[in-house]
């Protein structure tokens, strides 16, 4: 049964649907995922995954830092078989290949599974040469191929207007939209089949990311897109379908429409509504205290006010090693730049605290017998 959220809590809801009858109508399995598991060494990360990412659409994977979404979309390229003692189970498929071939070379795959990273990373190298670098690594060398898989790379990036007069300039010179630009329009240059993004807006302003996000719209037209995505708005602008992550398993997967209206699970509507986190949710009961909000140590309390309990701390405050009572030493004083030495929480000195050395300096010293005068 559906759980919709109230109107006053409803996120953005997205305008277009999954159905654009101005897109071409691809395979609907383009990329299947079947059983799989992945484990780093002996932590599994990924239990059971099953989903048909479809051809020409945009795929957004939301959910909570650490879900999973990065791992799955560094498998679809194999990326992570560079991680020592990475392995899974199950299978990946592209137009009905499997990724996992003995005989399949992974440049070859990597060919075809472009991909640009959460934070821009242009050569040191001019902005022509950055285009055409998949090109050159693949022994395309002729002059007149090279210039037209540039400007046509430039052009689907949104980056020839502001690029063409200054070609041979590097390209670590361009701002930061820029460079993200760029390095879509080098992933695109080799006419990839599927395009990855791992949040490619996250370091950008807002006229950045909105010049991205309508690259993303117009490159759908050619390639199949998956994105992983922290901003739920960014999802339902841009994606056709919306898979939701939570500790590695794929709690549901459907439309973006559905998913941003009526989704089918509690969980998914806790997550989208920006309820997620509360303990009352059920969302994180497993959660030992210390890492809880304020909000959920005073709501697991009887009567649910008071402060929090004085063994307890805030999650994102980082309390120094200094035994309790005992006065700062140098660097750890309230002078010291905010950041650099974290302040001990006083909050978790117990109630019948009395500073150190109540005695005096004297009562600090060893007893060293009679024969050790100390002065008057």
């Amino acid at each position: 049964m559906s759980h919709a959220a109230p109107a006053s809590e409803k996120p953005f809801v997205p305008q277009q649907t999954a159905a654009d009858p101005n897109l071409p109508v691809g395979d609907p399995a383009y990329l299947k995922v079947r059983d799989y598991d992945f484990w780093y060494g002996d932590r599994q990360t990924l239990f059971a995954i099953n989903m048909d990412i479809p051809e020409c659409r945009v795929t957004a994977l939301i959910g909570p830092s650490g879900c999973g979404k990065s791992t799955l979309l560094r498998n679809f390229n194999r990326m992570n078989d560079l991680v020592d003692g990475a392995r899974h189970q199950g299978d990946i498929t592209i137009a009905g290949e499997t990724i996992y071939h003995p005989h399949l070379e992974v440049t070859s795959l990597r060919k075809r599974v472009g991909m640009v990273f959460q934070k821009s990373n242009p050569f040191p190298k001019s902005i022509y040469e950055n285009v055409v670098y998949g090109l050159r690594v693949n022994g395309v060398n002729d002059r007149r191929v090279l210039d037209q898989a540039c400007e046509e790379a430039l052009k689907g990036a949104a980056l020839w207007e502001e690029a063409k007069d200054r070609l041979h300039a590097s390209g670590l010179g361009l701002s930061g939209g820029q460079q993200q630009r760029l390095c879509i329009a080098r992933a695109i240059a080799i006419k990839p089949q599927v395009l990855l993004m791992d949040e490619p807006c996250s370091a950008l302003d807002p006229i950045a990311t909105g010049k991205v996000e309508e690259l993303i719209l117009e490159l759908k037209k050619e390639f199949t897109v998956v994105i992983v995505t922290h901003n739920m708005q960014q999802a339902a602008r841009v994606s056709d379908r919306t898979a939701f992550f939570y500790l590695g398993k794929l709690i549901e997967y459907d439309t973006t429409l559905k998913i941003f209206t009526t989704p089918s699970l509690k969980q998914t509507e806790d997550y989208i509504t920006g309820r997620f986190g509360r303990s009352a949710r059920g969302l994180t009961d497993e959660l030992p205290p210390p890492f809880r909000s304020r909000t959920q140590r005073t709501e697991a309390r009887p009567g649910g006010h008071g402060r929090p309990r004085p063994t307890e701390y805030l999650p994102c405050r980082r309390v120094h090693p200094v035994t309790a009572g005992q006065r700062p030493r140098r660097g750890q004083g309230h002078r010291d730049p905010p950041g650099r030495y974290a302040q001990p929480d006083r909050r978790a000195r117990p109630p019948d605290h009395r500073p150190a050395f109540a005695g005096g300096w004297r009562s600090a010293l060893p007893d060293l017998g009679p024969a050790h005068h100390l002065g008057p």
